[in-house]
């Protein structure tokens, strides 16, 4: 994928190409409905994906601090939470599957949110002047 923070401004394309992506993950999850349930499970996720990228992209550019906030937040409330599952628990391995397609694709979707949730956190701040935008805003 492309580069959205692209010292020539290139953001009309980046935006293109990102929605152009998604819309052609929905067009492969509609086309492989019928298919094998762990490929599924997982496959709807990446349209998460796709909108986080979008969301994302936007808080890296205006504040990297609140950046750096949301990807903390991510990985100590989904991540960390799901390394101590599979290490101390015993899993079976005929779910194998469905728990890769929770942790990883779950991942992704919780992502989605928390950087939502994070982005109008931000928004909201900075509309009533409490923070500003820039390099570490």
């Amino acid at each position: 994928m492309h580069n959205c923070i692209d010292i020539r401004g290139d953001h009309v394309h980046c935006a293109f190409h990102q929605w152009h992506t998604v819309f052609c993950l929905l067009f492969i999850r509609v086309k492989t409905s019928g298919r094998d349930n762990t490929k599924n499970a997982i496959d709807w996720t990446y349209i998460f994906y796709g909108l986080n990228y979008q969301l994302a992209a936007a808080l890296l550019a205006a504040s990297p601090r609140w950046y750096l906030y949301q990807a903390l937040g991510s990985n100590f409330l989904w991540m960390l939470p799901w390394a101590i599952v599979v290490t101390t628990v015993t899993l079976s391995k005929s779910l194998s599957w469905t728990y890769y397609a929770i942790i990883f694709g779950g991942a992704l979707v919780f992502d989605f949110f928390d950087v939502g949730l994070t982005l109008l956190i931000w928004v909201y701040r900075l509309s009533k002047g409490k923070i500003g935008t820039g390099q570490w805003a």
